[in-house]
């Protein structure tokens, strides 16, 4: 969530200084899939899901992944953690009491 947070204030700073408009994807170049991610979550949160694996539907894409190269060019910005450090923001903002309800 850091690394996004920071990527929104370049953009925002690039948006006031220059003007225009522009769609810029944040991803890391790497992908992840639906069960890493789901691994991830678990080790991060310590608790552990019931998955219903099945069959990817008819029209999903095989694979999604976000090119940042617009962000590093554009805005300088490129990420910095990882999606285990992303998860563990994310699970630390959701269990504190500072979060807007």
């Amino acid at each position: 969530m850091k690394d996004l947070a920071e990527a929104h204030t370049l953009g925002m700073a690039h948006l006031l200084k220059n003007g225009g408009r522009h769609q810029v994807n944040l991803g890391t170049r790497d992908g992840a899939s639906v069960l890493e991610v789901i691994r991830i979550c678990e080790r991060v949160t310590g608790v552990s899901l019931s998955l219903d694996i099945a069959l990817r539907r008819e029209g999903d894409p095989p694979s999604l992944i976000a090119n940042n190269a617009l962000a590093r060019n554009l805005l300088g910005w490129a990420p910095t953690r990882s999606l285990e450090d992303c998860i563990r923001d994310a699970w630390l903002w959701h269990k504190s009491d500072f979060r807007a309800e």
